[in-house]
């Protein structure tokens, strides 16, 4: 799993971008707060292995990078307002990706989380 952080990056865009977003239409509230769990526990791992190198702050969000293993991973979380859902996206597409990164994550949350002597699924307050 360690080979795939670099994979990483573009999972943990998607997710933190559904995290950010409205209950609305197919985004349902439960995927919404999935993504929120998995950003978080994502977040607690980052902090615990004190593994971040680079912070950003942009009109988009906050880029952030963490070395993991030796490997660089970035990833951008996107600022706290209201987001403008466009109505021209193909969510279905998006969902299909969406539901295979929070698998992925998963699993690479329960290597690394293990690799560091860390609990995983760790208890983290809502």
């Amino acid at each position: 799993v360690l080979h795939r952080v670099r994979e990483a990056r573009v999972a943990l865009c998607l997710l933190h971008m559904f995290a950010a977003l409205p209950a609305r239409g197919r985004v349902t509230a439960e995927r919404t707060r999935v993504c929120r769990s998995l950003c978080r526990e994502w977040q607690y791992f980052v902090v615990r292995a004190g593994c971040l190198r680079k912070c950003f702050i942009s009109i988009k969000g906050v880029y952030l990078q963490a070395e993991v293993a030796g490997i660089p991973v970035t990833w951008i979380v996107p600022h706290e307002y209201t987001q403008n859902v466009p109505n021209d996206v193909d969510y279905r597409t998006m969902l299909t990706f969406l539901e295979f990164y929070e698998t992925f994550v998963k699993f690479a949350l329960f290597k690394l989380y293990h690799s560091e002597n860390l609990k995983y699924p760790p208890a983290l307050d809502a």
